[in-house]
């Protein structure tokens, strides 16, 4: 088996999702794929379904991925060269990997504490916890805002997911970690019974929030990737296409005008909130075996969350103590939508507008609606 490094002559800043784009290329050479499991420092970066490659990432030596906010960011920064291999040759890789002992799999609508549990996570010293690495999503969609999601086999997908969890754990050398979490992009919530299928021994995890804290959450946050409060031209759909992983349009149709020239930022984000609840209920009906973990009670009632959270994990829970340390810290600090950031809030008429418009909704009207598990079945 055959693998390309390549030098890297410059980095590219972008606002997409990582791929090879990211880097001004320069000489290359062929080496044996078994590079990526001989040396740690090799990570996962990138996959590209429509190339049928994969793109890793040289880190320095040492270095690690585990308290990123967002791993992506850290592998695009760190990066030393750049390394190819053919996609059809990832699982034969990925088999030269250690396996770790147990997989936690963290979903989550976004906007609500999941970077949190990603960094709660890792004060449990058997837990070595990656903040959205890029891989996943790049299985459903090309980028954030694109308007169609990716068409792929579903086995091919699943055996992907399998490869690339075990490819991705490379914890620091002589580290006690054995328990790989992995904080997914919100997209990935569209795929998550082919992760169940996947690795159907992992533990699901689903943090999400009420809709009103959700919507201005994810409205600060467009704002902050410089998406206007008056949407037009692609734009409309680009929003709508980030939070819902590029499901169909005409899902807004029963809400919104989208033949009018402008749509407000907050409508089809309250709508995406909808769905993706929708999509959970979906998902937990055929069997995935979440945990819900709303961020109102996370927040406020944090050591019996954290207690709940560690047990459905089979986690210890004396480690508890040391996971409420991760509250005290901007947990996307450093990041463009890290705290001290600031962007403009909704109004209370943009609020009430919004809420208008979800109670529309004839499942999921209810902006403080509470979603079952496996724990709570719900009404």
């Amino acid at each position: 088996m055959s693998a390309t490094i390549f030098e890297i002559l410059e980095k590219v800043d972008h606002l997409g999702w990582a791929n090879e784009k990211d880097f001004v290329l320069g000489d290359e050479e062929e080496v044996s794929s078994q590079v990526v499991s001989d040396q740690k420092n090799c990570s996962l970066y990138s996959l590209d379904l429509t190339k049928n490659l994969a793109w890793f990432v040289e880190l320095p030596d040492g270095f690690d991925l585990s308290p990123s906010a967002f791993a992506f960011l850290d592998q695009h920064k760190e990066a030393r060269r750049v390394l190819r291999v053919p996609l059809d040759e990832l699982e034969t890789v990925a088999q030269q990997c250690p396996l770790p002992r147990h997989v936690i799999f963290v979903f989550s609508i976004g906007r609500c504490g999941s970077t949190l549990v990603s960094h709660v996570l890792n004060c449990c010293p058997k837990v070595w916890s990656l903040s959205e690495p890029i891989v996943f999503p790049r299985l459903i969609q090309q980028n954030f805002d694109v308007n169609q999601r990716l068409e792929y086999p579903r086995e091919k997908l699943v055996k992907l997911i399998r490869a690339c969890s075990r490819l991705l754990f490379r914890p620091p050398t002589a580290s006690e970690h054995e328990v790989l979490a992995i904080k997914f992009h919100s997209q990935c919530l569209f795929h998550a019974d082919l992760y169940r299928e996947a690795l159907p021994e992992a533990s699901f995890v689903f943090p999400y929030r009420d809709a009103v804290g959700w919507t201005k959450s994810w409205y600060q946050m467009a704002q902050k990737y410089g998406f206007a409060a008056q949407l037009t031209g692609e734009a409309k759909t680009s929003v709508w296409n980030a939070v819902t992983a590029a499901d169909d349009l005409a899902y807004l149709g029963p809400y919104v005008d989208l033949d009018a020239a402008a749509l407000p930022l907050e409508d089809g984000i309250v709508i995406g909130w909808a769905r993706n609840m929708e999509e959970y209920g979906r998902l937990l009906g055929e069997g995935v075996p979440f945990l819900a973990l709303r961020y109102n009670e996370l927040n406020r009632d944090r050591e019996a969350s954290l207690r709940h959270l560690f047990a459905h994990c089979g986690l210890p829970t004396e480690d508890v103590e040391g996971g409420l340390a991760a509250f005290d810290q901007d947990s996307q600090a450093g990041t463009m939508v890290s705290h001290a950031v600031e962007a403009e809030g909704m109004t209370e008429d943009q609020v009430a507008r919004a809420l208008s418009l979800l109670a529309k909704h004839p499942r999921h009207g209810n902006p403080d609606h509470r979603l079952a598990d496996i724990y709570s079945p719900g009404p």
